[in-house]
């Protein structure tokens, strides 16, 4: 006979025997976990990357922003010999595509030959590979090319607007803004000095506040995400193999039932049967994973991460399987177990969170009754004190501490990659911040004179210069922090579909990412606030003439 009359031969008898189940490879937990974990990779990957280029965005405006406004009275002067707005255009762009350029580059390495590496670390713990190291589509080779030319685009725009004008309107300071106040806001005359000098600043520069608020949104959230995502994983570590599973070990492959018996014995354990079954919805069959306990002492059924309760007459469906299908507490659904053609209606007792294993859960008791056949895959338990004898080599026995241990080394592949997540919010943030408050104190040279003429104190000055960046921060961090929350849930959405991560944020993680924000800036409006006493009262005074 022919190869497919022998494939369909076989397939013929595989479908016929009902003791058979079938598994497609991309379905098989070896390829599928690898496949999930890397769809989360690129996902995280992803967010960040863009959070991260946003932030660079955001400082080659702010630094272009800066430097134009700095040397106004230059390019006046160049102006004024002869040179074009071209020229000059193509000289500012010049000063950008250098530092891109070099930044692009010097990222791509670390990008493509140092992260990995620390990623590996962790990773080599949780799989066996054949070859372990950085590869790199062609298609992202054009990444780094793509950034230059964002950066050059919007150091274009911004040159447009600086360049433009004669070369007398170039040289005269800028000195009236934009937007009359009395059109932005009324501010109330209750107010302090220094808070209504502030509000009226802001009205007047609104791009800049504006900025400086999406700066220190992105900062916040990119901490937040981070600390928030550590206590995610060290609570779902502490919460699975301490609170939810209270097993020491677990036998798989087992023996005879002679031999189950003496296994049962020597750990103190019960059975436990796990395969899948087919859940029934609008007329469609969907596979799920099927777990049959014969009690909730040692794998307690969770409706939250602190309430634990009980099955009878009826079944548990996981959190993930009931979201995606639309079930709820109380809800009657059909399923058929795993090679069998019966279909049974069960009532949902409970909708439980299980960190693995999404499927249905019921006891052993109400599976029998259901007409089905019990038959133990496994059987958890405590750890014998003579040991487990000559079932330690004909089963395959996984202990509760060496899982631990797995999590643990995963946690720290975890705290890696979150200080590299915090390094950069903060790396990238206070560049983008002093950027700003060096714009900032540049557009209010003349006003700061101003005060300083009519007796105002440096100290006084510098608290009015503070206030506005922490009324600016405080808002910043006030929708940062949803935002990091917002991106926490998204990650956790992209762990593989067998994974239930519940969150879960200490306080500790609130007070950091708003602290930590809130003191770099304030720290970086002390370091700006600097400048003050160096202030040239006459130069800023009579500029304008």
């Amino acid at each position: 006979t022919s190869k497919s009359a022998r494939r369909e031969n076989i397939a013929g008898i595989i479908y016929k025997n009902r003791q058979i189940t079938t598994v497609y490879a991309k379905d098989h937990p070896a390829v599928s976990m690898i496949t999930d974990e890397i769809k989360q990779h690129q996902s995280i990957g992803t967010v960040f990357s863009m959070a991260f280029l946003f932030i660079a965005l955001m400082i080659t405006s702010t630094t272009m922003h800066r430097m134009l406004k700095n040397q106004r009275t230059q390019i006046g002067i160049l102006k004024a010999l002869g040179f074009t707005k071209e020229k000059l255009t193509v000289h500012y762009l010049s000063h950008t595509a250098l530092i891109c350029v070099l930044g692009a580059g010097l990222g791509y390495i670390l990008g493509y030959r140092v992260l990995p590496d620390l990623i590996y670390r962790f990773l080599k713990n949780m799989y066996h590979l054949p070859e372990w190291g950085g590869s790199l589509p062609a298609v992202y080779a054009v990444l780094p090319a793509g950034c230059v030319l964002i950066c050059l685009f919007i150091s274009f725009s911004v040159c447009r607007t600086y360049l433009k004008g004669t070369a007398a309107e170039s040289l005269r300071e800028e000195t009236q803004p934009k937007y009359r106040i009395r059109n932005c806001m009324k501010i109330p005359r209750c107010l302090s000095f220094s808070s209504r000098w502030n509000l009226r600043d802001i009205g007047r520069n609104r791009m800049r506040s504006f900025m400086t608020l999406c700066g220190i949104l992105g900062c916040t959230a990119l901490l937040f995400c981070a600390f928030s995502l550590y206590d995610t994983f060290v609570s779902l570590s502490d919460w699975t193999f301490h609170k939810q599973q209270s097993y020491e070990c677990k036998i798989t492959d087992l023996p005879d039932e002679r031999g189950r018996e003496e296994l049962l014995r020597r750990t103190d354990g019960e059975y436990l049967q796990e395969g899948t079954a087919l859940l029934i919805r609008n007329g469609k069959e969907h596979e799920v994973s099927m777990t049959v306990q014969e009690s909730a002492s040692y794998l307690k059924l969770a409706e939250s991460l602190s309430q634990f309760t009980d099955l009878q007459n009826g079944i548990a469906v996981s959190k993930k399987t009931a979201d995606r299908f639309g079930i709820k507490k109380g809800d009657t659904v059909a399923w058929k177990a795993a090679g069998q053609d019966k279909k049974i209606c069960s009532k949902v007792q409970a909708v439980i969170r299980t960190p693995v294993s999404q499927g249905i859960t019921m006891m052993r008791r109400d599976y029998l009754d259901s007409g089905l056949k019990f038959r133990p895959t496994a059987v958890i338990g405590k750890i014998p004190e003579n040991g487990f004898g000559n079932y330690e080599g004909q089963c395959t026995i996984s202990l509760q501490a060496d899982l631990t241990k797995n999590m643990e080394g995963m946690m720290e592949g975890m705290v890696i990659i979150i200080g590299i997540l915090v390094f950069g919010a903060v790396l990238l943030g206070s560049v983008m911040l002093y950027n700003l408050g060096v714009l900032s104190y540049m557009e209010r040279y003349r006003e700061f004179a101003t005060l300083k003429v009519l007796g105002f104190p440096d100290r006084q000055i510098r608290t009015v210069m503070i206030q506005q960046n922490v009324w600016v921060c405080a808002a910043g961090i006030l929708l940062g922090l949803p935002a990091g929350y917002g991106m926490l849930c998204y990650l956790l959405s992209t762990v593989q579909e067998s994974m239930d991560i519940p969150v879960f944020i200490r306080w500790t993680s609130w007070l950091f990412g708003a602290a930590g924000t809130l003191i770099l800036s304030w720290m970086i409006s002390r370091i700006v606030s600097r400048k003050i006493p160096c202030i040239n009262m006459v130069e800023a005074l009579k500029a304008k003439e």
